[in-house]
């Protein structure tokens, strides 16, 4: 069975529960407080690994109490963290997280993320992955070495599934080494300049997105489901009707199950479908990577 890697941002989530946001300069209570494991490359490792894949986070962390605890709670979940490189003299990651009423609102520090090591990633890659194995990609973690490992990963023969979270863009000429995008509505705005809100203006945002060449594209769209496209036609997955608790991590989940459906050799649709049902249970719950569902639940939820 191909094996799934993760390269990507590991942080601490410091998260608020308020009834409002606060205005500028307004200072307000939370109803509730809690810290849990997050970062959108440990929450996608962590789907893979919930879901029964053979999963390697390759990221950073400080030389402190929160890196020692990402780690030990990935092995938890089942993610080999032997590719994860402890920064001396920095701090892991951490996001300050603010929930009302099911959304968020998201501040990121990156530390020690800012600091992953080329020359170890590219090491990894180079001896660990074999043809049809899977890189999944986001960008909290420097752009330039999301643009290397792409590189170095396509010449390798290895899946790649890039999430452009932060939106930026990179290079043009990397999109075609990539094998499935997975942005949001902003992040595809932000990518093609077109913000995906009907029918029309998504067919436009997934044609640009081909054109710049991607092979495969899903468009996740929160509430409304997500729409996919392997380069003819346009499927919509509608959203799947649930008491909203959390959505943090959600992004995530779907990223990290799609990954998974794949390399058990599923179709795109079939696999966006699942990843759906995955994020749906995920945000009927609280907190990031502790509440994405296992491969079972998913299907007992189904």
């Amino acid at each position: 069975m191909a094996k799934i890697f993760v390269l990507g941002s590991l942080n601490m989530d410091l998260v608020a529960n308020t009834e409002r946001f606060p205005k500028a300069g307004e200072t307000i209570k939370s109803t509730s407080y809690f810290v849990n494991e997050g970062g959108k490359g440990l929450n996608q490792a962590v789907a893979c690994a919930k879901m029964g894949a053979e999963t390697y986070m390759i990221g950073a962390v400080g030389d402190d109490e929160y890196g020692k605890q990402l780690i030990k709670k990935l092995k938890f979940y089942g993610v080999n963290t032997k590719y994860i490189q402890k920064i001396k003299k920095e701090n892991t990651g951490t996001a300050l997280i603010t929930v009302s009423e099911s959304e968020n609102k998201i501040v990121v520090n990156s530390g020690a993320n800012a600091f992953v090591n080329f020359a170890q990633v590219e090491k990894i890659i180079n001896t660990k992955t074999f043809p049809g194995d899977i890189l999944i990609l986001q960008q909290e973690i420097p752009l330039e070495i999301v643009e290397k490992a792409i590189v170095l990963a396509a010449s390798k023969y290895v899946k790649i599934i890039l999430n452009p979270a932060p939106a930026a863009k990179i290079s043009k000429e990397l999109y075609k080494k990539v094998d499935l995008i997975i942005p949001n509505e902003t992040e595809t705005e932000i990518l093609t300049e077109i913000c995906p809100d009907d029918e029309v203006s998504t067919k436009l945002a997934i044609q640009s997105l081909h054109k710049l060449g991607v092979k495969n594209v899903v468009i996740t769209l929160g509430g409304k489901g997500a729409v996919i496209s392997a380069g003819k036609e346009i499927e919509y997955i509608p959203a799947k009707i649930v008491k909203v608790v959390d959505t943090t991590g959600a992004g995530d989940t779907f990223v990290g199950v799609v990954a998974v459906m794949l390399q058990e050799g599923k179709s795109l649709s079939k696999a966006a479908n699942f990843a759906n049902a995955a994020a749906a249970l995920k945000i009927t719950r609280s907190g990031a990577a502790k509440a994405i569902p296992t491969y079972t639940e998913v299907l007992l939820s189904e």
